[in-house]
Protein backbone atom coordinates (compact mmCIF):
# COMPACT_ATOMS: atom_id res chain seq x y z
CA UNK A 1 0.00 0.00 0.00
CA UNK A 2 1.25 3.55 -0.67
CA UNK A 3 1.61 6.02 2.18
CA UNK A 4 -1.54 7.35 3.82
CA UNK A 5 -4.59 5.81 5.42
CA UNK A 6 -6.16 2.79 3.71
CA UNK A 7 -9.13 0.62 4.66
CA UNK A 8 -9.90 -2.94 3.63
CA UNK A 9 -13.43 -4.34 3.86
CA UNK A 10 -12.79 -7.62 2.06
CA UNK A 11 -12.13 -10.08 4.85
CA UNK A 12 -12.01 -8.54 8.32
CA UNK A 13 -12.14 -4.75 8.56
CA UNK A 14 -8.53 -3.53 8.49
CA UNK A 15 -6.82 -0.14 8.55
CA UNK A 16 -3.22 0.78 7.76
CA UNK A 17 -1.41 4.10 8.06
CA UNK A 18 1.77 4.41 6.01
CA UNK A 19 1.85 0.63 5.80
CA UNK A 20 1.48 0.06 9.56
CA UNK A 21 -1.67 -1.70 10.86
CA UNK A 22 -4.05 0.12 13.19
CA UNK A 23 -5.66 -1.96 15.95
CA UNK A 24 -9.44 -1.90 15.60
CA UNK A 25 -12.17 -3.30 17.86
CA UNK A 26 -14.04 -6.35 16.63
CA UNK A 27 -17.69 -7.35 16.89
CA UNK A 28 -20.39 -4.70 16.50
CA UNK A 29 -17.99 -1.71 16.39
CA UNK A 30 -16.16 -3.33 13.47
CA UNK A 31 -19.47 -3.94 11.67
CA UNK A 32 -20.52 -0.33 12.29
CA UNK A 33 -17.22 0.95 10.83
CA UNK A 34 -17.76 -1.28 7.80
CA UNK A 35 -21.19 0.23 7.22
CA UNK A 36 -19.81 3.76 7.49
CA UNK A 37 -16.98 2.93 5.07
CA UNK A 38 -19.40 1.47 2.54
CA UNK A 39 -20.88 4.97 2.45
CA UNK A 40 -17.47 6.67 2.68
CA UNK A 41 -17.84 10.45 2.71
CA UNK A 42 -21.64 10.30 2.99
CA UNK A 43 -23.76 10.58 6.12
CA UNK A 44 -25.44 7.47 7.53
CA UNK A 45 -28.51 7.91 9.70
CA UNK A 46 -28.52 6.35 13.17
CA UNK A 47 -31.69 4.45 12.24
CA UNK A 48 -29.80 2.84 9.34
CA UNK A 49 -26.92 1.93 11.62
CA UNK A 50 -29.32 0.32 14.09
CA UNK A 51 -31.01 -1.65 11.29
CA UNK A 52 -27.60 -2.78 10.05
CA UNK A 53 -26.33 -3.92 13.45
CA UNK A 54 -29.59 -5.44 14.74
CA UNK A 55 -31.74 -6.26 11.70
CA UNK A 56 -34.36 -8.29 13.55
CA UNK A 57 -34.70 -7.28 17.20
CA UNK A 58 -32.72 -4.16 18.21
CA UNK A 59 -32.34 -3.69 21.98
CA UNK A 60 -33.94 -0.74 23.76
CA UNK A 61 -30.46 0.72 24.25
CA UNK A 62 -29.55 0.46 20.54
CA UNK A 63 -29.14 4.21 20.01
CA UNK A 64 -26.91 4.54 23.09
CA UNK A 65 -24.85 1.55 21.99
CA UNK A 66 -24.26 3.15 18.57
CA UNK A 67 -22.86 6.25 20.31
CA UNK A 68 -20.65 4.01 22.47
CA UNK A 69 -19.30 2.10 19.45
CA UNK A 70 -18.51 5.35 17.62
CA UNK A 71 -16.57 6.58 20.67
CA UNK A 72 -14.57 3.33 20.71
CA UNK A 73 -13.78 3.65 17.02
CA UNK A 74 -12.64 7.25 17.40
CA UNK A 75 -10.19 6.25 20.12
CA UNK A 76 -8.73 3.41 18.08
CA UNK A 77 -8.54 5.35 14.81
CA UNK A 78 -6.92 8.41 16.34
CA UNK A 79 -5.57 10.59 13.53
CA UNK A 80 -6.04 7.88 10.90
CA UNK A 81 -9.58 9.00 10.09
CA UNK A 82 -12.31 11.01 11.73
CA UNK A 83 -15.94 10.07 12.28
CA UNK A 84 -18.04 13.23 12.17
CA UNK A 85 -21.36 13.71 13.88
CA UNK A 86 -23.97 14.98 11.42
CA UNK A 87 -27.70 15.55 11.68
CA UNK A 88 -29.25 12.28 12.91
CA UNK A 89 -26.17 10.25 12.11
CA UNK A 90 -22.43 9.94 11.43
CA UNK A 91 -20.02 10.20 8.53
CA UNK A 92 -16.52 8.78 8.21
CA UNK A 93 -14.17 11.24 6.50
CA UNK A 94 -12.22 9.00 4.13
CA UNK A 95 -11.69 9.41 0.36
CA UNK A 96 -13.62 6.55 -1.29
CA UNK A 97 -10.57 5.65 -3.35
CA UNK A 98 -8.80 4.69 -0.08
CA UNK A 99 -11.36 1.92 0.58
CA UNK A 100 -10.90 -1.34 -1.35
CA UNK A 101 -14.57 -1.88 -2.17
CA UNK A 102 -14.83 1.57 -3.75
CA UNK A 103 -11.66 0.92 -5.73
CA UNK A 104 -13.39 -2.14 -7.16
CA UNK A 105 -16.40 -0.10 -8.30
CA UNK A 106 -14.13 2.61 -9.68
CA UNK A 107 -12.14 0.05 -11.70
CA UNK A 108 -15.39 -1.22 -13.24
CA UNK A 109 -16.03 2.28 -14.61
CA UNK A 110 -12.61 2.52 -16.26
CA UNK A 111 -11.04 1.05 -19.36
CA UNK A 112 -7.83 0.01 -17.59
CA UNK A 113 -6.92 -3.70 -17.50
CA UNK A 114 -4.23 -3.06 -14.85
CA UNK A 115 -6.84 -1.47 -12.58
CA UNK A 116 -9.15 -4.45 -13.24
CA UNK A 117 -6.47 -6.92 -12.19
CA UNK A 118 -5.66 -4.94 -9.04
CA UNK A 119 -9.32 -4.63 -8.07
CA UNK A 120 -9.94 -8.34 -8.63
CA UNK A 121 -7.01 -9.15 -6.35
CA UNK A 122 -8.22 -6.79 -3.63
CA UNK A 123 -11.74 -8.24 -3.62
CA UNK A 124 -11.01 -11.97 -3.49
CA UNK A 125 -12.14 -12.44 0.15
CA UNK A 126 -15.80 -12.17 1.32
CA UNK A 127 -16.93 -8.67 2.18
CA UNK A 128 -16.81 -7.95 5.94
CA UNK A 129 -15.76 -11.57 6.47
CA UNK A 130 -19.17 -12.73 5.25
CA UNK A 131 -21.05 -11.45 8.31
CA UNK A 132 -24.60 -12.84 8.34
CA UNK A 133 -26.56 -9.57 8.25
CA UNK A 134 -28.78 -8.29 5.43
CA UNK A 135 -26.76 -5.20 4.45
CA UNK A 136 -23.59 -7.28 4.07
CA UNK A 137 -25.42 -9.89 1.97
CA UNK A 138 -26.93 -7.17 -0.25
CA UNK A 139 -23.57 -5.44 -0.73
CA UNK A 140 -21.86 -8.78 -1.38
CA UNK A 141 -24.38 -9.55 -4.12
CA UNK A 142 -23.59 -6.21 -5.73
CA UNK A 143 -19.85 -6.85 -5.41
CA UNK A 144 -20.23 -10.33 -6.91
CA UNK A 145 -22.03 -8.82 -9.90
CA UNK A 146 -19.29 -6.24 -10.45
CA UNK A 147 -16.51 -8.80 -9.95
CA UNK A 148 -18.08 -11.21 -12.41
CA UNK A 149 -18.41 -8.50 -15.05
CA UNK A 150 -14.89 -7.23 -14.38
CA UNK A 151 -13.42 -10.71 -14.42
CA UNK A 152 -15.06 -11.41 -17.78
CA UNK A 153 -13.77 -8.14 -19.24
CA UNK A 154 -10.27 -8.90 -17.97
CA UNK A 155 -10.29 -12.40 -19.48
CA UNK A 156 -11.67 -11.03 -22.76
CA UNK A 157 -8.90 -8.43 -22.84
CA UNK A 158 -6.19 -11.02 -22.17
CA UNK A 159 -7.51 -13.40 -24.83
CA UNK A 160 -8.03 -10.61 -27.38
CA UNK A 161 -4.42 -9.52 -26.95
CA UNK A 162 -2.98 -13.01 -27.16
CA UNK A 163 -2.22 -13.20 -23.43
CA UNK A 164 -4.06 -16.43 -22.68
CA UNK A 165 -1.03 -18.06 -21.05
CA UNK A 166 -1.94 -19.04 -17.51
CA UNK A 167 -5.67 -18.39 -18.00
CA UNK A 168 -6.68 -21.95 -18.87
CA UNK A 169 -7.12 -23.20 -15.25
CA UNK A 170 -9.22 -20.13 -14.38
CA UNK A 171 -11.40 -20.43 -17.49
CA UNK A 172 -11.83 -24.17 -17.04
CA UNK A 173 -12.92 -23.60 -13.44
CA UNK A 174 -15.37 -20.88 -14.53
CA UNK A 175 -16.92 -23.15 -17.18
CA UNK A 176 -17.16 -26.00 -14.70
CA UNK A 177 -19.09 -23.81 -12.25
CA UNK A 178 -21.29 -22.22 -14.97
CA UNK A 179 -21.42 -24.80 -17.77
CA UNK A 180 -24.25 -23.09 -19.69
CA UNK A 181 -22.45 -19.73 -20.05
CA UNK A 182 -21.75 -19.42 -23.77
CA UNK A 183 -19.41 -16.45 -23.35
CA UNK A 184 -17.20 -18.36 -20.91
CA UNK A 185 -17.07 -21.45 -23.12
CA UNK A 186 -16.12 -19.27 -26.10
CA UNK A 187 -13.29 -17.69 -24.14
CA UNK A 188 -12.05 -21.11 -23.05
CA UNK A 189 -12.17 -22.36 -26.64
CA UNK A 190 -10.19 -19.35 -27.87
CA UNK A 191 -7.61 -19.79 -25.11
CA UNK A 192 -7.24 -23.49 -25.96
CA UNK A 193 -6.78 -22.67 -29.63
CA UNK A 194 -4.04 -20.16 -28.75
CA UNK A 195 -2.28 -23.05 -27.03
CA UNK A 196 -2.58 -25.06 -30.26
CA UNK A 197 -5.26 -27.35 -28.77
CA UNK A 198 -7.84 -26.95 -31.55
CA UNK A 199 -9.45 -30.36 -31.01
CA UNK A 200 -9.98 -29.60 -27.32
CA UNK A 201 -11.43 -26.19 -28.19
CA UNK A 202 -13.93 -27.70 -30.63
CA UNK A 203 -14.80 -30.39 -28.09
CA UNK A 204 -15.70 -27.68 -25.55
CA UNK A 205 -17.95 -25.97 -28.11
CA UNK A 206 -19.68 -29.24 -29.01
CA UNK A 207 -20.16 -30.08 -25.34
CA UNK A 208 -21.88 -26.73 -24.78
CA UNK A 209 -24.27 -27.40 -27.66
CA UNK A 210 -25.19 -30.77 -26.13
CA UNK A 211 -25.71 -29.27 -22.66
CA UNK A 212 -27.93 -26.49 -23.99
CA UNK A 213 -30.00 -28.97 -25.97
CA UNK A 214 -30.47 -31.42 -23.11
CA UNK A 215 -31.01 -28.98 -20.24
CA UNK A 216 -32.70 -26.01 -21.93
CA UNK A 217 -33.94 -27.37 -25.23
CA UNK A 218 -32.21 -24.60 -27.17
CA UNK A 219 -29.35 -24.05 -29.59
CA UNK A 220 -26.37 -21.73 -29.03
CA UNK A 221 -26.17 -18.40 -30.82
CA UNK A 222 -25.02 -18.01 -34.45
CA UNK A 223 -21.70 -16.74 -33.09
CA UNK A 224 -21.14 -20.20 -31.64
CA UNK A 225 -21.26 -21.88 -35.04
CA UNK A 226 -19.11 -19.13 -36.54
CA UNK A 227 -16.44 -19.63 -33.87
CA UNK A 228 -16.48 -23.39 -34.37
CA UNK A 229 -16.04 -22.98 -38.13
CA UNK A 230 -13.20 -20.53 -37.61
CA UNK A 231 -11.36 -22.80 -35.18
CA UNK A 232 -11.89 -25.79 -37.47
CA UNK A 233 -10.27 -23.88 -40.35
CA UNK A 234 -7.38 -22.74 -38.18
CA UNK A 235 -6.87 -26.26 -36.87
CA UNK A 236 -6.85 -27.65 -40.40
CA UNK A 237 -4.37 -24.98 -41.52
CA UNK A 238 -2.12 -25.72 -38.55
CA UNK A 239 -2.20 -29.45 -39.35
CA UNK A 240 -1.36 -28.75 -42.98
CA UNK A 241 1.51 -26.52 -41.95
CA UNK A 242 2.86 -29.21 -39.61
CA UNK A 243 2.71 -31.83 -42.33
CA UNK A 244 4.44 -29.54 -44.80
CA UNK A 245 7.21 -28.91 -42.30
CA UNK A 246 7.80 -32.65 -41.80
CA UNK A 247 7.42 -33.86 -45.41
CA UNK A 248 8.47 -31.54 -48.26
CA UNK A 249 6.26 -31.48 -51.31
CA UNK A 250 7.71 -33.47 -54.20
CA UNK A 251 7.30 -32.87 -57.89
CA UNK A 252 5.09 -35.91 -58.06
CA UNK A 253 2.90 -34.51 -55.32
CA UNK A 254 2.50 -31.18 -57.09
CA UNK A 255 1.63 -32.75 -60.39
CA UNK A 256 -0.92 -35.15 -58.94
CA UNK A 257 -4.45 -34.30 -59.92
CA UNK A 258 -6.47 -33.07 -56.95
CA UNK A 259 -10.19 -33.75 -56.69
CA UNK A 260 -12.24 -30.79 -57.80
CA UNK A 261 -14.12 -29.00 -55.02
CA UNK A 262 -17.89 -28.86 -55.38
CA UNK A 263 -18.73 -25.70 -57.28
CA UNK A 264 -21.03 -24.18 -54.69
CA UNK A 265 -18.33 -24.63 -52.05
CA UNK A 266 -15.74 -22.71 -54.02
CA UNK A 267 -14.97 -19.52 -52.02
CA UNK A 268 -14.34 -17.54 -55.20
CA UNK A 269 -17.61 -18.56 -56.81
CA UNK A 270 -19.52 -17.89 -53.58
CA UNK A 271 -18.10 -14.36 -53.41
CA UNK A 272 -19.14 -13.63 -57.01
CA UNK A 273 -22.67 -14.93 -56.43
CA UNK A 274 -22.97 -12.88 -53.22
CA UNK A 275 -21.93 -9.70 -55.04
CA UNK A 276 -24.45 -10.31 -57.84
CA UNK A 277 -27.26 -10.96 -55.37
CA UNK A 278 -26.41 -7.83 -53.42
CA UNK A 279 -26.45 -5.71 -56.58
CA UNK A 280 -29.89 -7.02 -57.57
CA UNK A 281 -31.30 -6.32 -54.10
CA UNK A 282 -29.91 -2.78 -54.11
CA UNK A 283 -31.61 -2.09 -57.46
CA UNK A 284 -34.91 -3.12 -55.89
CA UNK A 285 -34.48 -0.58 -53.10
CA UNK A 286 -33.58 -2.90 -50.25
CA UNK A 287 -30.35 -4.57 -49.30
CA UNK A 288 -29.37 -7.42 -47.00
CA UNK A 289 -25.98 -7.68 -45.37
CA UNK A 290 -24.53 -10.92 -44.08
CA UNK A 291 -21.80 -10.99 -41.42
CA UNK A 292 -18.38 -12.04 -42.70
CA UNK A 293 -17.59 -15.68 -42.29
CA UNK A 294 -15.90 -16.32 -38.95
CA UNK A 295 -16.18 -14.52 -35.64
CA UNK A 296 -16.23 -10.73 -35.79
CA UNK A 297 -13.43 -9.22 -33.69
CA UNK A 298 -15.60 -7.66 -31.03
CA UNK A 299 -12.55 -5.97 -29.54
CA UNK A 300 -12.46 -3.48 -32.44
CA UNK A 301 -15.39 -3.31 -34.85
CA UNK A 302 -14.62 -1.86 -38.25
CA UNK A 303 -18.21 -1.08 -39.28
CA UNK A 304 -21.51 -0.09 -37.68
CA UNK A 305 -23.13 -2.98 -35.86
CA UNK A 306 -26.01 -4.20 -33.75
CA UNK A 307 -24.84 -5.87 -30.54
CA UNK A 308 -26.56 -8.01 -27.94
CA UNK A 309 -25.73 -7.84 -24.24
CA UNK A 310 -27.07 -10.96 -22.58
CA UNK A 311 -28.28 -11.37 -18.99
CA UNK A 312 -24.82 -12.60 -18.00
CA UNK A 313 -23.06 -9.55 -19.49
CA UNK A 314 -21.80 -11.35 -22.61
CA UNK A 315 -21.50 -9.12 -25.70
CA UNK A 316 -22.20 -10.74 -29.07
CA UNK A 317 -22.55 -9.44 -32.61
CA UNK A 318 -26.08 -9.73 -33.99
CA UNK A 319 -25.50 -8.03 -37.34
CA UNK A 320 -23.31 -5.65 -39.27
CA UNK A 321 -25.19 -2.54 -40.40
CA UNK A 322 -24.93 -0.91 -43.83
CA UNK A 323 -24.98 2.65 -42.43
CA UNK A 324 -24.20 4.57 -39.26
CA UNK A 325 -27.25 4.26 -36.96
CA UNK A 326 -28.86 7.15 -35.06
CA UNK A 327 -32.09 5.92 -33.44
CA UNK A 328 -33.21 2.39 -32.62
CA UNK A 329 -36.53 0.89 -31.54
CA UNK A 330 -37.82 -2.66 -31.13
CA UNK A 331 -41.26 -3.98 -32.03
CA UNK A 332 -41.71 -7.65 -31.24
CA UNK A 333 -38.85 -9.48 -32.95
CA UNK A 334 -38.01 -6.64 -35.33
CA UNK A 335 -35.31 -4.05 -34.65
CA UNK A 336 -35.64 -0.75 -36.53
CA UNK A 337 -32.74 1.70 -36.93
CA UNK A 338 -32.55 5.02 -38.74
CA UNK A 339 -29.51 6.68 -40.31
CA UNK A 340 -29.59 10.43 -40.89
CA UNK A 341 -26.38 10.56 -42.91
CA UNK A 342 -27.45 7.74 -45.24
CA UNK A 343 -31.15 8.82 -45.28
CA UNK A 344 -32.03 5.21 -44.60
CA UNK A 345 -34.15 3.06 -42.34
CA UNK A 346 -32.85 -0.41 -41.53
CA UNK A 347 -34.59 -3.39 -39.99
CA UNK A 348 -33.37 -6.69 -38.60
CA UNK A 349 -35.21 -9.78 -37.39
CA UNK A 350 -33.91 -11.05 -34.08
CA UNK A 351 -32.83 -14.66 -34.30
CA UNK A 352 -32.20 -14.47 -38.04
CA UNK A 353 -28.60 -14.04 -38.92
CA UNK A 354 -29.07 -12.77 -42.48
CA UNK A 355 -32.05 -10.41 -42.36
CA UNK A 356 -30.76 -6.84 -42.21
CA UNK A 357 -32.51 -4.71 -44.81
CA UNK A 358 -32.29 -1.03 -45.72
CA UNK A 359 -34.82 1.25 -47.37
CA UNK A 360 -33.84 4.65 -48.75
CA UNK A 361 -35.81 7.69 -47.56
CA UNK A 362 -36.56 10.95 -49.42
CA UNK A 363 -35.11 13.04 -46.57
CA UNK A 364 -33.11 12.60 -43.37
CA UNK A 365 -35.07 10.72 -40.64
CA UNK A 366 -35.37 12.75 -37.44
CA UNK A 367 -37.77 10.63 -35.38
CA UNK A 368 -39.15 7.11 -35.37
CA UNK A 369 -42.23 5.32 -34.00
CA UNK A 370 -42.81 1.59 -34.56
CA UNK A 371 -45.83 -0.59 -33.91
CA UNK A 372 -47.41 -3.67 -35.45
CA UNK A 373 -44.46 -4.36 -37.79
CA UNK A 374 -44.71 -0.90 -39.27
CA UNK A 375 -42.43 2.10 -38.85
CA UNK A 376 -43.52 5.74 -39.02
CA UNK A 377 -40.65 8.09 -39.80
CA UNK A 378 -40.61 11.89 -39.49
CA UNK A 379 -38.51 13.49 -42.24
CA UNK A 380 -36.22 16.51 -41.86
CA UNK A 381 -37.92 19.78 -40.99
CA UNK A 382 -40.74 19.35 -43.46
CA UNK A 383 -43.46 18.17 -41.11
CA UNK A 384 -43.99 15.13 -43.33
CA UNK A 385 -43.90 11.45 -42.42
CA UNK A 386 -43.54 8.19 -44.32
CA UNK A 387 -44.53 4.65 -43.42
CA UNK A 388 -42.28 1.64 -43.99
CA UNK A 389 -43.86 -1.81 -43.98
CA UNK A 390 -42.63 -5.08 -45.51
CA UNK A 391 -39.78 -3.20 -47.20
CA UNK A 392 -42.18 -0.80 -48.96
CA UNK A 393 -42.14 2.97 -48.59
CA UNK A 394 -45.35 5.00 -48.60
CA UNK A 395 -45.82 8.36 -50.26
CA UNK A 396 -44.81 11.19 -47.88
CA UNK A 397 -47.79 12.58 -45.96
CA UNK A 398 -49.07 16.10 -46.45
CA UNK A 399 -48.08 18.32 -43.50
CA UNK A 400 -51.03 19.03 -41.22
CA UNK A 401 -51.94 22.66 -40.76
CA UNK A 402 -50.06 23.90 -37.69
CA UNK A 403 -48.11 20.67 -37.34
CA UNK A 404 -45.04 21.56 -39.37
CA UNK A 405 -41.31 21.70 -38.90
CA UNK A 406 -39.41 18.97 -37.11
CA UNK A 407 -41.72 16.36 -35.56
CA UNK A 408 -41.00 14.02 -32.67
CA UNK A 409 -42.94 10.75 -32.62
CA UNK A 410 -43.83 8.25 -29.89
CA UNK A 411 -45.82 5.06 -30.43
CA UNK A 412 -48.55 4.25 -27.91
CA UNK A 413 -51.31 1.71 -27.49
CA UNK A 414 -53.85 3.99 -29.21
CA UNK A 415 -51.63 5.40 -31.94
CA UNK A 416 -48.78 7.84 -32.40
CA UNK A 417 -48.10 10.93 -30.30
CA UNK A 418 -46.56 13.93 -32.05
CA UNK A 419 -44.60 16.86 -30.61
CA UNK A 420 -43.59 19.88 -32.68
CA UNK A 421 -40.65 22.27 -32.43
CA UNK A 422 -42.96 24.91 -30.99
CA UNK A 423 -43.90 22.69 -28.03
CA UNK A 424 -47.37 21.47 -29.04
CA UNK A 425 -48.13 17.85 -28.17
CA UNK A 426 -50.83 16.04 -30.16
CA UNK A 427 -52.52 12.85 -28.92
CA UNK A 428 -53.39 10.02 -31.36
CA UNK A 429 -56.58 10.66 -33.32
CA UNK A 430 -59.55 8.83 -31.84
CA UNK A 431 -57.83 8.18 -28.51
CA UNK A 432 -60.11 7.35 -25.57
CA UNK A 433 -59.16 10.51 -23.63
CA UNK A 434 -58.69 14.23 -24.12
CA UNK A 435 -57.03 14.75 -27.52
CA UNK A 436 -56.75 18.52 -27.42
CA UNK A 437 -53.24 19.80 -28.24
CA UNK A 438 -51.20 20.48 -25.13
CA UNK A 439 -48.30 22.87 -24.68
CA UNK A 440 -44.90 22.35 -23.07
CA UNK A 441 -42.22 24.93 -22.39
CA UNK A 442 -39.00 24.80 -24.34
CA UNK A 443 -37.75 23.02 -27.44
CA UNK A 444 -38.79 19.32 -27.39
CA UNK A 445 -35.86 16.92 -27.68
CA UNK A 446 -37.43 13.53 -26.95
CA UNK A 447 -40.95 12.17 -26.44
CA UNK A 448 -42.14 8.84 -24.99
CA UNK A 449 -45.39 7.24 -23.81
CA UNK A 450 -45.91 4.62 -21.09
CA UNK A 451 -49.64 3.88 -21.23
CA UNK A 452 -50.65 6.51 -18.65
CA UNK A 453 -48.56 9.55 -19.50
CA UNK A 454 -46.75 11.06 -22.40
CA UNK A 455 -43.33 12.39 -21.41
CA UNK A 456 -41.68 15.30 -23.18
CA UNK A 457 -38.02 16.13 -22.65
CA UNK A 458 -37.20 19.70 -23.62
CA UNK A 459 -34.03 21.75 -23.58
CA UNK A 460 -34.73 22.82 -19.99
CA UNK A 461 -37.20 20.46 -18.32
CA UNK A 462 -39.08 17.17 -18.27
CA UNK A 463 -42.87 17.36 -18.53
CA UNK A 464 -45.21 14.49 -17.63
CA UNK A 465 -48.61 14.83 -19.30
CA UNK A 466 -51.21 12.39 -17.93
CA UNK A 467 -53.83 11.39 -20.47
CA UNK A 468 -56.33 13.27 -18.32
CA UNK A 469 -55.64 16.01 -15.83
CA UNK A 470 -52.77 18.43 -15.33
CA UNK A 471 -49.04 18.10 -15.85
CA UNK A 472 -45.89 17.72 -13.78
CA UNK A 473 -42.86 19.77 -14.79
CA UNK A 474 -39.36 19.12 -13.43
CA UNK A 475 -36.44 21.44 -14.10
CA UNK A 476 -33.21 19.83 -15.27
CA UNK A 477 -29.59 20.92 -15.53
CA UNK A 478 -27.25 20.22 -18.40
CA UNK A 479 -27.79 19.43 -22.07
CA UNK A 480 -30.66 16.94 -22.52
CA UNK A 481 -29.50 13.76 -24.26
CA UNK A 482 -32.11 11.00 -24.03
CA UNK A 483 -35.36 9.89 -22.37
CA UNK A 484 -36.68 6.42 -21.53
CA UNK A 485 -39.78 5.21 -19.71
CA UNK A 486 -40.66 1.99 -17.90
CA UNK A 487 -42.70 0.92 -14.85
CA UNK A 488 -44.40 4.36 -14.84
CA UNK A 489 -41.00 6.00 -14.33
CA UNK A 490 -39.05 8.22 -16.65
CA UNK A 491 -35.28 8.21 -16.91
CA UNK A 492 -33.35 11.14 -18.39
CA UNK A 493 -29.65 11.56 -19.06
CA UNK A 494 -28.00 14.95 -19.54
CA UNK A 495 -24.51 15.99 -20.59
CA UNK A 496 -22.19 18.69 -19.20
CA UNK A 497 -22.41 17.33 -15.65
CA UNK A 498 -23.10 13.80 -16.96
CA UNK A 499 -26.22 13.11 -14.89
CA UNK A 500 -29.07 10.65 -14.74
CA UNK A 501 -32.50 11.74 -13.44
CA UNK A 502 -35.36 9.54 -12.19
CA UNK A 503 -39.01 10.39 -11.63
CA UNK A 504 -41.47 9.18 -9.01
CA UNK A 505 -44.09 6.73 -10.40
CA UNK A 506 -46.93 8.42 -8.49
CA UNK A 507 -46.30 12.10 -9.21
CA UNK A 508 -44.26 12.13 -12.40
CA UNK A 509 -41.84 14.57 -10.78
CA UNK A 510 -38.07 14.11 -10.79
CA UNK A 511 -37.14 12.92 -7.30
CA UNK A 512 -33.55 11.74 -7.69
CA UNK A 513 -30.40 12.49 -9.66
CA UNK A 514 -26.85 11.16 -9.66
CA UNK A 515 -23.60 11.74 -11.47
CA UNK A 516 -22.49 9.28 -14.14
CA UNK A 517 -18.89 8.18 -14.62
CA UNK A 518 -18.73 9.51 -18.20
CA UNK A 519 -20.76 11.31 -20.87
CA UNK A 520 -24.08 9.54 -21.55
CA UNK A 521 -25.38 9.02 -25.07
CA UNK A 522 -28.55 6.96 -24.48
CA UNK A 523 -30.73 5.43 -21.77
CA UNK A 524 -33.28 2.61 -21.67
CA UNK A 525 -35.41 1.29 -18.80
CA UNK A 526 -34.40 -2.19 -17.63
CA UNK A 527 -37.01 -4.95 -17.50
CA UNK A 528 -36.84 -5.58 -13.74
CA UNK A 529 -36.22 -2.02 -12.57
CA UNK A 530 -33.32 0.32 -12.93
CA UNK A 531 -31.95 1.50 -16.25
CA UNK A 532 -29.13 0.93 -18.69
CA UNK A 533 -27.07 3.94 -19.79
CA UNK A 534 -24.65 4.00 -22.73
CA UNK A 535 -21.44 5.98 -22.17
CA UNK A 536 -19.19 7.35 -24.88
CA UNK A 537 -15.74 7.34 -23.23
CA UNK A 538 -14.86 4.70 -22.47
CA UNK A 539 -17.39 3.02 -24.77
CA UNK A 540 -19.55 1.02 -22.38
CA UNK A 541 -22.99 0.38 -20.95
CA UNK A 542 -23.76 0.57 -17.24
CA UNK A 543 -26.77 -0.74 -15.36
CA UNK A 544 -28.05 1.58 -12.63
CA UNK A 545 -29.58 0.47 -9.36
CA UNK A 546 -33.24 1.67 -9.27
CA UNK A 547 -32.87 2.93 -5.69
CA UNK A 548 -29.39 4.43 -5.45
CA UNK A 549 -28.83 5.18 -9.17
CA UNK A 550 -25.31 3.82 -8.71
CA UNK A 551 -23.76 1.61 -11.41
CA UNK A 552 -24.06 -2.06 -10.49
CA UNK A 553 -22.82 -3.49 -13.79
CA UNK A 554 -20.36 -2.02 -16.29
CA UNK A 555 -19.72 -3.69 -19.65
CA UNK A 556 -17.15 -2.51 -22.17
CA UNK A 557 -18.18 -2.25 -25.83
CA UNK A 558 -16.12 -2.74 -28.99
CA UNK A 559 -17.56 0.37 -30.64
CA UNK A 560 -19.06 3.74 -29.79
CA UNK A 561 -22.68 3.30 -28.62
CA UNK A 562 -25.40 5.35 -30.29
CA UNK A 563 -28.71 4.02 -28.94
CA UNK A 564 -30.17 1.31 -26.71
CA UNK A 565 -33.27 -0.88 -26.73
CA UNK A 566 -34.63 -3.68 -24.54
CA UNK A 567 -36.38 -6.88 -25.53
CA UNK A 568 -37.32 -9.19 -22.65
CA UNK A 569 -34.06 -9.43 -20.66
CA UNK A 570 -31.78 -8.70 -23.60
CA UNK A 571 -30.12 -5.33 -24.09
CA UNK A 572 -29.54 -4.26 -27.70
CA UNK A 573 -26.86 -1.70 -28.52
CA UNK A 574 -26.38 0.11 -31.83
CA UNK A 575 -22.73 1.10 -32.25
CA UNK A 576 -20.43 2.84 -34.68
CA UNK A 577 -16.75 1.99 -35.10
CA UNK A 578 -14.62 3.55 -32.38
CA UNK A 579 -12.95 6.77 -33.47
Amino acid sequence: MPDGTWFELFGDVRCTVDGQPVALPGGKPSLLLGLLLLRAGRPVRISELIDGLWPEDPPASARALVHTYVSQLRRHLGDAASIETVANGYRVVVPPEHVDVHRLHDAARRDDPKAWATALGLSAEPLLAGRDVPFVAAEQARVDNVRESLQLRYWQHRVAHGQATGLLPELQGAVQSQPLREDLVHLLAKALSMDGRYDDAIAELDALRRRLGVELGMDPSPAHDELRAQLSRRGADATTADRAAVRPVTEADSSAKQPEAPRWRSPRRREVVAVLLLAVILLLGTASWWPDEGVAPLESLQRPALLRVGPEGDVTLLADLPADPDEMQVDGSTVWLTSMTARTIMSAELGRRSDVSAVGLPDAPVSLAVKDSRALVALGFSGTTVTVEDGRLSVPSTPTQGVTGKLLLAAGEEGTWVATVTGEVYAPEGADHDTSPRQVTGLPVRIAEDGQRVWVLTAESLTALPFTGGSAVSALRGVPVDLAVGAQRAWVVTADEHRVWRTDPATGQVVQTALLPARPVAVVAAVHGGAWVALSQPASVVRLDPTTLEPVTTIALPGTPVDLAMTEETLLVAVRPAG
